[in-house]
């Protein structure tokens, strides 16, 4: 796996087409911009990903899977099982990598050792509150065995 986001397998996702697909009949949207406005993000991103298969960023995928009550593996087609309950005090993802780290009495810098990013990312997630790509995301969350709905404060359920 590479150092670098932008080398990403998850990039473009046919499943992920076609749960966009299925999510705007289900939703009743007449057009790619209704489902839009309906969840949130740019009218851009929903035709790409409609349209192609691409990914949005982490955030857009958030926006959208809040919006509609979703997991984000489901949102994203990896599984057909939506049994998603969100979070009663939702968290930030800084936090809730701070506690995991703190639940192992790691250092980030250890636990960047182990994965396919750099140290500083994790100054930039924690200090700045930025959000990881969604392929980091996905080694963060298999590293400490937590889903990505926890990892992100979305979920209070762990796996």
């Amino acid at each position: 796996m590479s150092k670098f986001p932008e080398n990403s397998e998850m990039r473009m996702s046919k499943e992920f087409s076609e749960r966009i697909k299925e999510l705007i009949e289900e939703n009743d949207c007449v057009s790619n911009k209704d489902f839009a406005e309906l969840v949130g993000v740019s009218f851009p991103v929903i035709t790409k990903a409609v349209n192609f298969g691409i990914v949005p960023t982490t955030k857009s995928l958030m926006m959208i899977a809040d919006k509609l009550e979703l997991s984000l593996l489901y949102l994203l087609g990896e599984t057909n099982d939506n049994d998603f309950i969100g979070s009663s005090m939702p968290s930030t993802f800084a936090d809730r990598l701070q506690e995991l780290a703190n639940e192992r009495n790691e250092k980030f810098g250890a636990i960047s050792n182990k994965m396919p990013f750099i140290r500083t990312n994790f100054y930039n997630w924690i200090k700045l509150g930025t959000l990881p790509s969604l392929e980091y995301a996905i080694e963060i969350a298999k590293y400490f065995n937590v889903s990505l709905d926890y990892l992100f404060g979305r979920s209070d359920y762990r796996k």
